[in-house]
């Protein structure tokens, strides 16, 4: 009996969500708005949907798939992504980014549509875009900070006279990040990796506070890994015997259990517990080393 109403719990369950399934699909072929699906495909880079599957599932509802609709706003679709515009140009620009790194992810897609990516406006606005962004100010800001340039050294992030000046503002930000010694201290102290901008041959003062600093990150994540192993002990003897915990003093009291064994492991847990806190101070005066 017991064995039949289990069975026939699981055939309901199944039958709801089956039902469900179906409610689903029926709603999604009945609002779909198949034009709309067709343009936003196209003007994503995306390839045509196979919509056979989809139209079976629909027929089963009387339900139809507009595929001519979704052809055509395809293809309108897929003529805006193979026809970028000023403004993407521009935010492209902004940001640094390159011509050929467009070209490289829209071209195929275009050319297998039978397409021409046509570059003029976005063109326009990428270099519209780089003139405002590749300046000395901005070079120098990045350098600053310790990062590398966008994209590396690639002579076609900032072209010609721009990239001149980008890069010379970088460099001289790249001076003054590689000058501060406490930044490399910083650094090392959270272990962090070493910045590849600061060429040990040029900054040999920068490599030296920057291992100064790790050798302080090694010895408080040993501490740290200490610490842990030991509260994990505690945690053990305070679980096993049942161990309470006096928060005011940071400190532990028998439970219920006053046993002979109990009272000894409770010795223990002081001791260790007495280690941890030597521990911690140990760690705080790492923390506080400069």
């Amino acid at each position: 009996m017991n064995r039949f109403l289990s069975f026939m719990t699981v055939f309901a369950v199944i039958v709801l969500m089956l039902t469900g399934c179906a409610r689903s699909s029926m709603q999604q072929c009945a609002k779909t708005n198949w034009c709309q699906e067709g343009f936003t495909d196209g003007a994503a880079g995306h390839q045509p949907r196979d919509l056979l599957g989809t139209t079976q599932t629909c027929a089963k509802f009387n339900l139809q798939v507009d595929h001519k609709c979704y052809s055509k706003s395809w293809l309108v679709g897929a003529k805006y992504y193979c026809h970028p515009f000023y403004q993407r140009g521009l935010r492209d620009g902004q940001q640094r980014k390159t011509l050929e790194a467009m070209l490289i992810s829209r071209m195929p897609f275009c050319k297998q549509a039978g397409l021409t990516l046509n570059i003029k406006d976005y063109k326009r606005g990428l270099l519209a875009g780089l003139a405002g962004s590749c300046t000395y100010k901005s070079g120098y800001t990045i350098g600053r900070r310790g990062y590398r340039p966008p994209n590396g050294d690639r002579p076609n992030v900032c072209p010609g006279v721009l990239r001149s000046k980008f890069m010379s503002g970088w460099r001289a930000g790249v001076r003054k990040f590689c000058a501060r010694s406490h930044t490399a201290f910083l650094l090392g102290k959270k272990g962090q990796l070493y910045s590849e901008v600061c060429v040990v041959s040029n900054y040999p003062m920068f490599k030296r506070e920057y291992d100064r600093g790790y050798v302080v990150y090694q010895r408080s994540a040993s501490l740290h890994a200490k610490i842990n192993s030991l509260n994990g002990k505690i945690h053990d003897e305070v679980v096993k015997w049942g161990f309470v915990k006096d928060y005011r003093f940071d400190n532990y009291h028998l439970g219920n259990s006053k046993s002979f064994d109990a009272a000894k492991a409770l010795q223990n847990v002081r001791r260790i517990l007495s280690q941890v806190q030597d521990l911690q101070a140990r760690l705080l005066q790492e923390k506080r080393a400069k």
